[in-house]
């Protein structure tokens, strides 16, 4: 019995849509949902397009109290902290799809109620710190996730004399080190800057915090990280001590280990802050505080490493303009500053919130949930921006082979490279590759949808939802996706050469026929699956290879020369039949 397959084309495009200039982002919330266990939403950055994107559950899932972040596979990654029964885990979100993968439960690394984030070195690995041990609030741990082999390793622990209960996430600084925070342990008891050397596990405390230059403490949340900026130095905010308590703005040099306050917060313009700074498209610091200001809300204030001069530019009133921020601001593709803030607003749960520094203007942009409403309220995290005004398109054609059986895609997808590919084929399998190849493996009609994000964070979805494979016992449906091709035309206008190949298709011989020829000329063939199965120097104008023994399919050529000024690549297909 021979295979059929039927092939209708019908178009779906369902990408997002983003109007001009306005940037969009993915948060979490701390509260809401389901569960009351946490939300992960999207919204635009005028306040529209509010979507509750997953419900945290009242298990590992839940509590996020760090931030997503997008890794170099396009995929989104976050920690959550649990719950009262469960010690939390990490997972992944897909970028289009949003759907949602637990990808390890924290215990059983031995660590429990993680209140960071995640962060991607420039190795591709994910690095992470928990609390860690028996007395798991005395002790941490920082680990390593591969996101090629999914493993995990515990890198190093620390006592209660090395350091304990890590803060926020790690950075990578200039030298290649990790660096980050812990609140409790040291020499003084009161936490430490580290370093960690990731290609030798090295970890080593490179300051000892005090009350007088400033220092942590428990109640900090998941969103305390270092920022380096231009001239080297690594910069970042202690929530307490310092001349006035209220914690302080420092510089560390890498190179020397130097620790200088820079500046002391005060209750008048801002104190206690909770989160990382910002350096920002003008060349200033930007950060928030939890409390102070003129109505004891906190604030946004802007800070200058040249002058050393703090402003204080909005504070929060408590009520209608939010208050008591705990996460960090982040600067979106329309130049403007981005937060949230844990409370205030309309329902008293917290607001997202825009600061245009050009205009010293700072608005509300959207107001979350009542409490316990099953959306979104009480954020903490960062929030993420997922796309900006750039466009990008997921597309392909599918177009059958002379052999009943197999079928060929075209992947036609454009946008600002890299692009992350997510290929769904209808029958609960995936890839995620550029050309990846599929067999069915039962007769129906297969939605196949290609989703793609470019490095832009512009994200598509393209689908052919009509595409009906049949078979045999003995005859397998597959499908093979190839890159465009260019025809017949070198792809240099000044250095022009024509090529011929026929019969197309081909039986037992293929000739070639060539305008003119070129110094030093190659032929190259590949299959379908990209094996090389021929590579010879083409001799002269009209060329001939014989194919009796080939199998049937299609080919792809190309011809490879030195013709000045650059060398000559031809390519092209054929089919033998």
């Amino acid at each position: 019995m021979k295979t059929k397959i039927t092939i209708f084309i019908l178009l779906c495009l369902a990408g997002l849509t983003i109007k001009a200039q306005v940037p969009q982002f993915l948060g979490m919330t701390s509260s809401g949902g389901s569960d009351q266990a946490g939300t992960i939403f999207k919204i635009n950055g005028d306040g529209s397009g509010y979507q509750l994107v997953r419900s945290m559950p009242w298990n590992n899932d839940g509590m996020p109290y760090g931030s997503l972040i997008k890794g170099n596979d396009g995929n989104f990654y976050g920690m959550t902290e649990g719950t009262s029964c469960c010690p939390g885990a990490l997972f992944r979100l897909n970028p289009i799809t949003y759907n949602y993968t637990a990808l390890i439960n924290v215990g059983t690394l031995g660590l429990t109620h993680p209140e960071g984030s995640l962060m991607q070195a420039t190795n591709g690995k994910l690095y992470g710190m928990g609390p860690y041990g028996i007395n798991n609030l005395q002790y941490a741990a920082i680990f390593r996730y591969d996101l090629n082999t999914q493993n995990y390793t515990i890198l190093h622990t620390c006592d209660n004399t090395t350091g304990k209960i890590p803060l926020g996430n790690l950075f990578e600084a200039s030298n290649g080190k990790l660096y980050g925070i812990m609140a409790l342990g040291g020499s003084n008891n009161l936490g430490i800057i580290f370093s960690l050397d990731t290609s030798t596990n090295a970890f080593l405390a490179v300051h000892n915090f005090d009350s007088a230059s400033g220092y942590y403490n428990n109640s900090v949340s998941g969103n305390v990280s270092l920022i380096q900026a231009s001239n080297g130095l690594l910069y970042g905010m202690t929530k307490s001590g310092g001349t006035n308590h209220g914690g302080v703005i420092f510089s560390f040099d890498i190179n020397t280990n130097t620790y200088t306050v820079l500046y002391n917060f005060q209750t008048t313009t801002g104190i206690n802050p909770n989160g990382r700074l910002l350096l920002a498209s003008d060349g200033n610091l930007y950060g928030l505080t939890t409390a102070g200001g003129a109505n004891n809300n906190g604030v946004v204030f802007k800070f200058n490493t040249s002058t050393y001069a703090y402003t204080d530019v909005f504070d929060f009133n408590g009520t209608s303009t939010g208050g008591a921020p705990n996460g960090s601001l982040i600067q979106a593709s329309d130049g403007k500053l981005y937060g949230t803030t844990y409370g205030g607003g309309t329902n008293n749960t917290g607001i997202v919130f825009k600061y245009d520094y050009t205009s010293n203007v700072c608005s509300v942009v959207y107001n979350f949930s009542a409490v316990n409403s099953a959306t979104s309220w009480r954020p903490l995290s960062d929030l993420l921006e997922i796309s900006s005004s750039s466009s990008c398109s997921a597309n392909f054609t599918m177009a059958p082979d002379t052999i009943l059986h197999h079928y060929i895609a075209t992947n036609l997808a454009t946008g600002t490279g890299p692009l992350h590919y997510y290929w769904s084929w209808g029958d609960n399998t995936y890839d995620t590759s550029a050309y990846p190849s599929h067999t069915y493996a039962d007769t129906g009609y297969y939605n196949i949808c290609l989703t793609i994000m470019d490095a832009s964070n512009c994200s598509s979805i393209y689908c052919d939802n009509a595409f009906h494979a049949l078979r045999t016992t003995n005859t397998m449906v597959y499908v093979n996706v190839i890159a465009p091709v260019i025809t017949g035309t070198n792809e240099h206008s000044s250095n022009l050469i024509n090529i011929t190949i026929y019969p197309n298709p081909a039986k037992n011989t293929i000739n070639i026929h060539q305008s003119s020829t070129s110094p030093n000329e190659q032929l190259i063939i590949t299959d379908i699956l990209g094996h090389e199965v021929y590579k010879a120097p083409l001799t002269g104008i009209d060329n001939t290879i014989e194919l009796t023994n080939w199998s049937h399919g299609v080919y792809f050529y190309e011809v490879r020369g030195a013709g000045l000024p650059t060398p000559i690549s031809v390519r092209g297909k054929f089919i033998k039949e």
